[in-house]
């Protein structure tokens, strides 16, 4: 992460990233410094395991610890810092534990163990009908192909799925003026691939109806099987927001997908110490950073992604509809994705059973 960006996410963590907040410390520094030492023991709770005397529960509480120091020289010097490597880097992980997390999903729900985080509360009251949409999305499996899946789908019409042009071009061939699964590929999209489980409920793509030619728009969909091999059902599908409006700076939102290793983002010690479960499903809570205003076709999100989020759906956490399709960004920075209520008179789209809401 950029120090700008860095500097910036710890200030929102803080509360604080408002007109003359930060600099504003003398009135406010000991309830301040409160909220430092609050924000550093909710993360240290987050990382710890069985084991505290391991040599990786070492490391993790070290780097937290860097982390507060970090945490209180951005209080201190909120504008230019001068922070250390390992202040940093504890600074990135206390921002992904605390400000943006990405929670496991297991059984179709949202494990969130630890007490204290500031998501928990709304996700326990909206946990049913954050079920019902993590059983809708899907890891888009290609076997033989890289780590053996390209991305994320989830459902919006009665046996199709939506993802990325870029995840649907990993396995697809020209048929005339239309799309087909190329030859020697043979992709699915599991409703499940959760942590700690051999479940499965995999569906074969038999057709790409959609690889969207508008290069602004990074959409396909995707025909499944009706049934999978075991005789089950395919998920229901999503609504979709059919109000650009609705999408509106700060509005709180989440991500359900498949991050997994990303080479192009600085792993740094994230991945080493913390050890996290990737290419299994998560759930990433965040705000909507800037609308779909004008003419635009995308919006900006903060929810923690990565590789693997490709074809992930943005969900409104307020009645659990479909934003927007995300398709790229960068890690605990800025992400994009498609706003779908801007397409709702989309030639591509039209006919395909979408139900806008």
């Amino acid at each position: 992460m950029q120090p700008q960006i860095l500097v910036h996410s710890v200030r929102r963590l803080l509360g604080q990233d408002g007109a003359g907040g930060l600099e504003s410390v003398g009135a406010e520094s000991v309830p301040t410094l409160q909220r430092v030492d609050q924000i550093y023991e909710q993360a240290r709770q987050k990382m710890q395991t069985g084991d505290t005397r391991s040599v990786h529960a070492r490391l993790a509480e070290a780097a937290l610890e860097e982390g507060r120091k970090g945490l209180r020289k951005v209080l201190e010097k909120p504008d230019a810092p001068q922070l250390s490597e390992a202040e940093r880097t504890g600074l990135e992980a206390i921002i992904l534990l605390t400000g943006r997390p990405s929670f496991l999903v297991q059984n179709d729900a949202v494990t969130v163990e630890q007490r204290g985080d500031q998501w928990a509360g709304h996700i326990a009251r909206e946990s049913a009908r954050i079920t019902e949409v993590l059983r809708r999305v899907g890891r888009v499996n290609v076997p033989g192909y890289g780590a053996g899946y390209v991305g994320t789908a989830f459902m919006v019409a009665e046996d199709l799925a939506m993802t990325n042009r870029h995840v649907a071009m990993a396995f697809a061939a020209r048929a005339g003026s239309s799309w087909k699964v190329g030859g020697g590929f043979t992709p699915s999209v599991d409703f499940k691939c959760e942590q700690g489980s051999d479940a499965s409920m995999s569906f074969e793509v038999k057709g790409i109806p959609v690889i969207h030619p508008d290069p602004q728009v990074d959409l396909a969909i995707l025909k499944l099987a009706k049934k999978s091999k075991d005789r089950r059902s395919l998920p229901a599908p999503l609504k979709v927001s059919k109000t650009p409006a609705a999408v509106a700076q700060k509005r709180q939102v989440y991500v359900v997908g498949y991050p997994a290793f990303d080479p192009r983002n600085d792993a740094s010690a994230i991945g080493r110490i913390f050890g996290q479960a990737l290419m299994v499903k998560r759930f990433a809570p965040g705000e909507v950073m800037s609308p779909p205003a004008g003419a635009k076709k995308h919006f900006t999100h903060d929810c923690s992604t990565l590789g693997g989020n490709s074809g992930s759906c943005v969900i409104d956490f307020g009645n659990h509809v479909v934003f927007g399709l995300h398709y790229g960004g960068a890690y605990l920075e800025e992400n994009r994705a498609v706003a779908l209520a801007k397409l709702q008179k989309d030639a591509q789209l039209k006919g395909k059973g979408i139900v806008f809401a």
